[in-house]
């Protein structure tokens, strides 16, 4: 089940391989949420229709028949915020020219990083329009709202609904039934990998990690002209990586992993350079691997990272592990002539 939640298409391999009906229940009840809608979204793309409809109503039951109708009609649209902007409605990729206005595509994108909480509309007025007064920037929202659905529906009537945002009483938000995003897997994988960790199972930790890695892609809307709202998300989503990089670091450290646990903490390095406790890591596994000149080369790139753009040394500990190095490879040094 938790496969299934962080790789939604394997439910519908592992219904193709085994037949809907004889997949456990305990496992099916255990994906839930907008999990379900993603992973059957999923599925048919892989299942015929009536083995399709089975394991939806084993999923959903005769209560969920308008939800099972709705899957059944309307394309996934799957959002990646990490790295830039990629959108795709169904097998449609939505371009850049498709959005018309630029505050259109900033708008969805808006909507998407909220995973279905409702955002007022006066809130969007003040980042997007925070000099107009109330009048000319309603105009303005209604303009972008229809550039917005546009671009995901294009062949939709005018006054017609879109199946992936809604606003209505003055709010808007994404459809989490037919809205998939890189950041909602985010956030359901570090739950799961906190879960696994709390739980002993580090193997499962580990698998969570790994997925994190093929996921963030890079900073959630890197240069985004609206810093003001994404830069918070934006900050909070690069420390949660670099937390997550530096735990499965110590799971592997403990099982003896120094290759694999040196990884994980460089791609927390290559996230961001400015955090001296990556490079502390990283350091332990040098050391705790031998490699002296690796070692020495990551120990300069984090003095020059933290001189040239913060101002500040090296801490104690940094230079503590450093001072070790240097005893190691003089001690290997006197060993050489020794021999």
């Amino acid at each position: 089940a938790m496969y299934i939640r962080a790789f939604p298409h394997l439910l519908g391999l592992f219904a193709a391989a085994l037949g809907p009906e004889r997949l456990p229940t305990h496992m099916l009840r255990m994906v839930t949420g907008h999990h379900i809608d993603e992973a059957l979204s999923a599925a048919r793309k892989t299942l015929e229709e009536p083995e399709w409809q089975t394991l939806a109503f084993r999923m959903l039951g005769e209560e969920g028949a308008d939800r099972i109708a709705a899957l059944s009609t309307t394309a996934s649209c799957r959002v990646r915020l990490f790295g830039g902007l990629e959108v795709s409605a169904g097998t449609r990729q939505v371009l850049e020219r498709d959005w018309r206005k630029r505050k259109a595509r900033l708008l969805f994108a808006m909507l998407v990083l909220q995973q279905g909480k409702e955002v007022p509309r006066d809130q969007i007025y003040d980042h997007l329009w925070p000099e107009m007064d109330a009048d000319r920037s309603r105009n303005n929202f209604y303009v972008i709202w229809s550039s917005m659905k546009g671009a995901l529906v294009p062949d939709s009537a005018k006054g017609e609904s879109c199946p992936y945002v809604e606003h209505t009483g003055g709010v808007c938000k994404v459809v989490t039934e037919h809205v998939f995003s890189d950041v909602a897997e985010f956030d359901l994988l570090v739950s799961a990998a906190r879960q696994s960790v709390s739980e002993n199972d580090a193997d499962a930790a580990i698998r969570s990690y790994e997925r994190l890695i093929d996921l963030y892609r890079g900073d959630l809307l890197p240069g985004d002209v609206y810093d003001d709202w994404f830069s918070s998300a934006r900050n909070h989503y690069r420390q949660e990586f670099c937390d997550a990089m530096l735990t499965a670091h110590r799971l592997l450290t403990a099982d003896g992993d120094h290759p694999g646990a040196l990884r994980m903490v460089r791609r927390g390095i290559s996230a961001d350079p400015w955090r001296e406790d990556l490079y502390q890591a990283a350091l332990r596994s040098h050391i705790a691997s031998g490699q002296r000149s690796a070692a020495i080369d990551t120990y300069l790139s984090c003095r020059s990272h933290l001189a040239e753009q913060l101002g500040l040394d090296p801490s104690t500990e940094t230079i503590r592990l450093y001072d070790q190095v240097l005893a190691m490879e003089e001690h290997s040094d006197g060993n050489s002539v020794t021999g």
